[in-house]
């Protein structure tokens, strides 16, 4: 199953959490074994963390942190090889969804939390290495895989800073349809598509463009609170049920 919901607007415009999250909820449903290892890096980070802070109050040595480095490098270098091939194989997804939905260039990339280094395990030993010093001071983890994002831009500027809400919209919207296609693609079987309020900010044209995109493509629900912004090609398709109080009030013709 898939869910598209307004608060969808967070993975164009909050912070790169939602983004890893979005990537990581997909690999868990194909790959259990990323949720094994998400686990223990994310575990791992909470202790090297509390050992910064140990150190920084100088109740603890510096020289206990390199056995953390080398045991977080493993898991945390299998996270960000998970995240890195899922965001090139979406990429191609979300080129296909957008040009449908709208002549806007999309581009989907891959930023590790290593900034400059790769988020091998020697690459994340080094960069652990070089940033020993500053990570006491702020008594935190200051590069690593709990800080990769995803990079979203729309005609080569960012999405975040400079979409409108109409296009932020219409990227979120894409990004779960490159889910979607994803995990028929891995999975072998097309997963349902939820769309809550989905026409609510998108003009008559991009609402016939997905219906168009939709056409065939499965099982859809989708909810609006005005059956008039519905295409009359999906109007007319499927049942319509309103809803009331929170109760099914009748079927709708």
């Amino acid at each position: 199953m898939v869910f598209f919901s307004p608060s969808d607007l967070r993975l164009v415009q909050d912070t790169s959490v939602y983004r890893r999250r979005y990537l990581d909820q997909m690999l868990i449903q194909v790959y259990p074994t990323h949720r094994d290892n998400l686990d223990r890096y994310l575990k791992g980070l909470t202790q090297r963390n509390a050992l910064l802070r140990e150190i920084r109050a100088r109740r603890a040595t510096i020289g206990l942190l390199p056995s953390w480095d080398e045991e977080l490098a493993e898991s945390g270098s299998r996270v960000t090889a998970a995240r890195r091939k899922i965001a090139g194989e979406l990429a191609d997804h979300l080129k296909q969804a957008f040009a449908t939905l709208t002549k806007v260039r999309v581009d989907l990339e891959y930023r590790n939390g290593c900034g400059m280094t790769q988020g091998n395990e020697m690459g994340l030993r080094e960069i652990w290495d070089k940033t020993r010093a500053e990570d006491v001071v702020r008594g935190l983890t200051t590069r690593g895989p709990h800080r990769d994002d995803l990079g979203l831009c729309l005609d080569g500027r960012e999405a975040g800073s400079y979409a409108s809400q109409g296009q932020q919209r219409t990227l979120a919207l894409g990004m779960r349809l490159a889910e979607i296609a994803w995990l028929e693609e891995k999975l072998d079987r097309r997963p349902i598509l939820l769309l809550d309020d989905v026409f609510s900010e998108l003009d008559p044209e991009r609402r016939r463009r997905l219906v168009t995109l939709l056409n065939g493509e499965g099982q859809v629900v989708l909810t609006c609170t005005d059956l008039g912004q519905l295409p009359s090609t999906v109007a007319r398709a499927g049942e319509n049920f309103r809803i009331k109080n929170g109760q099914i009030d009748g079927e709708e013709g």
